[in-house]
């Protein structure tokens, strides 16, 4: 087993032990030809899977102390988001022949691949792709009210016994399924997979593990971690209103 000395410069002195079981680890080799009857010999397969995890769960709370020093915004957010979904081009529309042999175009539209669903949602449903692709301004609003929608049910989110709990409060710091959770890293994976699939997650504590329809695992958008998503519904939404009105002149 080889230790990565990148990996190793991670580590503080307050890792101190991690990194020495990680040494300590990596002096054995494995014979596969373990003697079973023999009650000296330990098993290190669950040792190293539980050591493999917290040097995860370590890098995670260093990317966030060090995203949490320059100071992400609701814009680094977007951008790190539409590389994921559209290597952030505002022209984004994928195709596709049929067995017909005729050209069919995807739904999901732009920079943040916006369905059909969510632009009638937020009130876009009218505009044309032609409009859509050549309105930058349009795109950026239109995922601004998405994501502020998005954090607003999130931080008043109803369980079935009918209260409202706060989401990101409840969650937000804990570790599940070897992922860091933070807010803005929630309102990613709902982009993937929708609240109720956030919510599944959380309340699965990890083992339903949702994907979107091209089969993309929703956890992967966790790693969009400690942004400041600052945005209330208001603002966003009078945004939007200010650049379908220009559209209109």
């Amino acid at each position: 087993m080889k230790i990565n000395k990148l990996t190793l410069k991670f580590f503080t002195k307050k890792n101190f032990l991690i990194t020495f079981l990680i040494t300590f680890l990596s002096s054995f080799s494995f014979s596969q030809n373990i003697n079973n009857e023999n009650e000296n010999i330990i098993d290190t397969t669950n040792i190293i899977k539980n050591v493999n995890c917290v040097i995860k769960i370590e890098l995670d709370s260093i990317y966030e102390s060090y995203t949490e020093k320059m100071g992400l915004s609701l814009k680094h957010f977007t951008e790190a988001l539409s590389l994921i979904e559209s290597n952030n081009s505002y022209l984004s529309r994928r195709s596709y022949v049929n067995s017909s042999g005729i050209r069919v175009y995807s739904q999901y539209w732009g920079k943040y691949q916006l369905g059909t669903s969510v632009r009638k949602t937020i009130g876009i449903s009218h505009i044309s792709w032609t409009t859509f692709k050549n309105n930058p301004e349009l795109q950026d609003a239109a995922m601004n009210l998405l994501i502020a929608r998005v954090k607003s049910k999130l931080e008043n989110h109803i369980v079935k016994s009918g209260d409202t709990i706060n989401i990101f409060k409840k969650y937000s710091g804990k570790v599940i399924a070897h992922h860091y959770i933070t807010e803005s890293g929630l309102i990613g994976m709902a982009h993937n997979c929708g609240i109720g699939g956030v919510t599944s997650f959380l309340a699965s504590n990890g083992k339903i593990k949702p994907k979107d329809g091209m089969n993309t695992s929703a956890l992967s958008y966790l790693s969009l971690a400690n942004y400041n998503i600052n945005i209330t519904v208001e603002e966003a939404e009078e945004n939007l209103k200010k650049i379908l009105a220009e559209l209109k002149k």
